[in-house]
């Protein structure tokens, strides 16, 4: 279930950064956004997409930190979240 959930965010990825006409159709279809509010929130939300579903350091850290206070489980260590096995296995999946 993870890896099916993983290849679906790097397809997405990949739309993102290969078909942005389509990503903004989809966008506006989605959230019934009119054309330049779309494109504005795809051209704001763009910078902090990982191009191939890898975070670095920092993000990882800002995301964990955003976990603990949504679940209240502050005790457990971001170094779980360093694991990456399952997506490489859904990158390599993909072909990517």
């Amino acid at each position: 279930m993870i890896k099916r959930v993983l290849r679906a965010i790097l397809r997405s990825l990949q739309l993102l950064q290969t078909s942005p006409k389509e990503t903004i159709k989809i966008l506006m279809d989605w959230t019934k956004a009119n054309e330049k509010d779309a494109l504005r929130s795809l051209d704001l939300a763009k910078p902090g997409f990982s191009k191939n579903g890898f975070l670095t350091d920092d993000d990882l850290s800002i995301e964990w930190s955003f976990i603990q206070q949504q679940t209240k489980k502050t005790q457990v260590p971001v170094s779980i979240a360093h694991d990456m096995t399952l997506l490489k296995e859904a990158q390599r999946e993909l072909g990517l």
